[in-house]
């Protein structure tokens, strides 16, 4: 492996076309990167870390209008490529100019959260009515975002006189509300980058039908935007989520493809389906091409049945990493206020034993052990019973056109040995364990803190120059891992390692 950081002598004479191509889409992605963290513009929560974090400096040098031609054209890059960038720039400006707009507008129908009331009255259109004293809230706005403090530990309000003044069917009923926002759900990855804990189902219509007239949007665009842009976070642990999601996540949903990551990732618990595919090397495979119907019997085909399990787990541990990637570089924005602020560290709360750290691998290794099962549990939870049909049995019985008991009993059968398949190729390649060497899981691992080893090294040891380092460096991951997120996922410690520092030095002066 080539040293981290090597002189600009020891450059490889020829740079991989991907590392070009990112090395561009991150620089040129970097002068929309400053519009999306923003400080704050409305609400009467004050956050130090907010108001006091800098991110790297934009350089004049890159505010150009041809600034993607010229980065081409260092890069030894096509002029389609330039094209190409100036076509993904115009997207990212629309969504964030939309993002804007709507934002504006509910800051416009909640008087700009300039009381406390005003941000009891964006719950409530959020939430319903709720018996929530106006001096347990606080709330703060940027461009992009909305974060909403309420002065809550566990399922009670921090203050005493606050709690006891209500009713004990008004605190039963906030109760269960606060035992609501700090309960997991998988449909909350559907709510990235923000996960907020808002449904849009819940939001109040008539509020959603003023918004949707005055932005000229439909009420599902807005319901949906403030699904992902409202955060509501317990106050006095409100700097650990401020930095975190205002700079850390808000740029990724514009930025990288991990949104798309996260849209399959909120329904990986759900039952198997008939249509579910697996992309094997050989192509796409559906479970309805495992299990087919032939000659009034259901068939198992057991090569396909094993070669669709690897290809499917391999899928959903992609999704587990683009989860960690996503988390990875947002906790490195914490990172950097604490880089910039080292005087004031009690500042920034965290519940990672690596504060001091980029990356925080105790956090990252309980969402892997975590998400690990819980992603692979519909091909690991046989729900077999003779006095129901699951979801797959009803779509393949109904496709075959025999209901009969008959079907039914052969379809059973074979979905029993679908699952010992299942079973098998999991002990064999994917049980979690840190001392089998087979298992996919310890390498997981291990290669989790290769990456966040190199990851760290980079970030903490950036070079002297006018040029953005920091920063840089992780729109460039995000945008390397834009692709197969589980291929991605084994080469990216490499990747950065090798690649990153000398191919920064190809944007600068002194490499020309």
């Amino acid at each position: 492996m080539v040293t981290l950081f090597s002189a600009i002598a020891s450059l490889p004479p020829q740079f991989p076309p991907r590392i070009r191509r990112c090395l561009a889409q991150a620089a040129d992605n970097f002068r929309h990167y400053h519009a999306l963290g923003n400080q704050k513009i409305a609400g009467t929560l004050d956050s130090p870390t907010l108001s006091s974090y800098r991110p790297d400096a934009l350089p004049p040098s890159w505010q150009v209008t041809d600034f993607s031609q010229q980065l081409c054209q260092r890069l030894a890059l096509p002029a389609s490529f330039a094209a190409e960038l100036q076509q993904q720039r115009a997207r990212a400006e629309a969504a964030i100019a939309q993002q804007r707009r709507l934002i504006a507008a509910v800051l416009a129908t909640t008087d700009q959260l300039a009381t406390p009331t005003a941000a009891c009255n964006l719950l409530t259109h959020c939430c319903g009515a709720l018996p929530l004293p106006v001096a347990a809230v606080s709330a703060l706005a940027t461009a992009m975002v909305i974060v909403v403090a309420v002065d809550f530990e566990g399922e009670q309000l921090r203050d005493r006189t606050l709690w006891q003044a209500l009713t004990a069917v008004e605190q039963a009923q906030l109760a269960a509300w606060l035992r609501q926002l700090q309960r997991f759900h998988f449909a909350r990855f559907g709510r990235f980058p923000g996960f907020g804990q808002i449904t849009p189902g819940q939001i109040d219509r008539n509020w959603l039908e003023h918004l949707a007239a005055q932005t000229g949007e439909t009420p599902a665009v807005m319901a949906a935007a403030i699904a992902r842009s409202l955060v509501i976070v317990p106050t006095q642990k409100a700097e650990a989520f401020i930095i975190h999601d205002i700079w850390g996540h808000f740029w990724q949903l514009p930025l990288t493809q991990l949104s798309s990551d996260y849209t399959i990732l909120q329904t990986c618990h759900e039952p198997l389906r008939a249509g579910e595919t697996a992309y094997t090397p050989d192509g796409p495979l559906s479970l309805r091409e495992v299990l087919r119907w032939q000659s009034g019997h259901a068939v198992l085909d057991a090569a396909a049945a094993e070669q669709f399990f690897h290809a499917e787990v391999q899928q959903r541990l992609g999704l587990i990493f683009s989860h960690l990637l996503g988390e990875m570089l947002a906790d490195a924005h914490e990172f950097k206020w604490l880089w910039q602020h080292r005087d004031r560290p009690e500042t920034m709360p965290s519940s990672s034993l690596f504060k001091s750290s980029p990356t925080k691998l105790d956090l990252s290794l309980l969402d892997a052990d975590f998400l690990f099962l819980q992603v692979l549990s519909p091909l690991l939870t046989a729900n077999i019973s003779a006095l129901s049909e699951s979801p797959l049995e009803c779509e393949l019985l109904q496709e075959w056109g025999d209901t009969s008991l008959a079907a039914r009993a052969s379809l059973k059968q074979a979905i029993a040995q679908l699952y010992q398949i299942f079973f098998a190729a999991y002990a064999d390649h994917y049980q979690p364990s840190l001392v089998n060497g087979r298992g996919v899981f310890g390498q997981f691992v291990a290669n989790l803190l290769y990456f966040q080893n190199a990851l760290n090294q980079l970030y903490t040891n950036p070079p002297a120059g006018e040029l953005p380092f920091q920063d840089l460096l992780l729109l460039f991951v995000g945008c390397y891992c834009a692709g197969d997120s589980y291929a991605d996922f084994w080469d990216i410690d490499d990747v950065i390692a090798n690649y990153f520092l000398p191919a920064w030095y190809l944007l600068t002066d002194e490499s020309t």
